[in-house]
């Protein structure tokens, strides 16, 4: 029996599509870094963010994890081929959700040079255009020169969109596919070349620009390095608070005198041992209590003082008289 399915068709037993995500669903980085999500660079990691904080921008990229044919916004940017007919992947995937016209459009563009782009329509698209790039196979050129295509790649998406007025738009990952372009180096890419479009004072028109990945693989490396080119605002303020601590602390030294640790040091060293001290220091008869009554805990071995005996050291002196004491009374012998 023959099938019913016909080519442009959706058959009867197709899998039910997921939900289209709404742009307000798509999480800004402020909210990321507020969930949890992204986790702000450490003061004393070794790499360090390569830009100021900047939370108008924050609120103006977004990181999801999601199907790029599944969601509404002006422009998805789709990694094809040189051809433009279609391919595998995500390419593939967006010319089988955007239906034939897709094709039927980009047969007149005659194709498209790498690190270039040309726009069409979203057809059966959630989103209303499509931006097409193609990005550089690793392996045919140069670190270098890959690197300086795949930033074309997404410089010339964004003047597109630019032109075109679209003030939404998404990226997928580009050439981090068959093209073998390596994940985390294509993902500082395309974060930082977003970054420098802002701050180059170009993208005023953009609400929204959104990272997708479905990918786990893909994924996981823009949580950590979205940070290094967008942080949040606090990194800032938190930095001035601890510089104002440093600042701080000798004065309060100097003002206050020592704290904490030091302070028991420097007390240590200031208070004389006691038994030294009053072994060096002459015992004035009757009026020095013993040891024992003041503290019971220390042995009373080394001074006593009685009314007819000093002894020091286990060693008992006859107490001087008061007629012993006069200075005449020696002189007259």
């Amino acid at each position: 029996m023959a099938s019913s399915f016909r080519p442009g068709r959706t058959p009867r037993y197709a899998p039910a599509k997921p939900p289209v995500m709404q742009l307000a669903e798509m999480p800004s980085l402020t909210t990321l870094y507020a969930l949890g999500e992204l986790v702000p660079v450490e003061s004393k990691a070794t790499q360090q963010p390569c830009y100021a904080p900047n939370t108008r921008l924050n609120n103006r990229v977004a990181l999801v994890q999601q199907d790029i044919t599944r969601m509404q916004v002006d422009g998805i940017v789709n990694a094809a081929n040189t051809s433009l007919l279609g391919g595998g992947g995500v390419d593939g995937a967006i010319h089988r959700a955007a239906g034939p016209r897709l094709l039927d459009a980009c047969l007149p563009l005659r194709g498209c040079e790498t690190g270039q782009a040309k726009i069409t329509e979203g057809f059966d698209l959630p989103s209303r255009k499509v931006i097409h790039t193609v990005g550089p196979m690793y392996a045919r050129y140069s670190k270098a020169r890959a690197a300086e295509l795949l930033r074309s790649c997404y410089h010339t998406s964004l003047e597109v969109a630019e032109k075109h007025g679209l003030k939404s738009l998404v990226f997928c990952p580009i050439s981090t596919g068959i093209y073998g372009y390596p994940n985390v180096d294509a993902a500082h890419i395309a974060i930082d070349e977003v970054r420098r479009f802002f701050q180059e004072g170009r993208g005023g028109c953009f609400d929204k620009i959104i990272f997708a990945n479905i990918l786990e693989k893909d994924y996981e490396p823009y949580l950590r390095i979205l940070p290094l080119y967008f942080p949040p605002e606090e990194i800032e303020e938190n930095e001035a608070k601890a510089e104002a601590k440093t600042e701080a602390k000798p004065e309060q030294v100097k003002d206050d005198g020592p704290t904490g640790l030091l302070e028991d040091v420097v007390q240590d060293k200031a208070k004389p041992d006691e038994k030294t001290t009053a072994a060096t220091q002459p015992v004035a008869p009757g009026t020095q209590k013993r040891d024992a009554e003041t503290n019971p805990s220390i042995e009373d071995d080394w001074v006593t003082v009685d009314s007819d005996f000093v002894t020091v050291d286990n060693t008992a002196f006859p107490k001087l008289s008061q007629e012993d004491q006069d200075p005449g009374h020696y002189a007259s012998h």
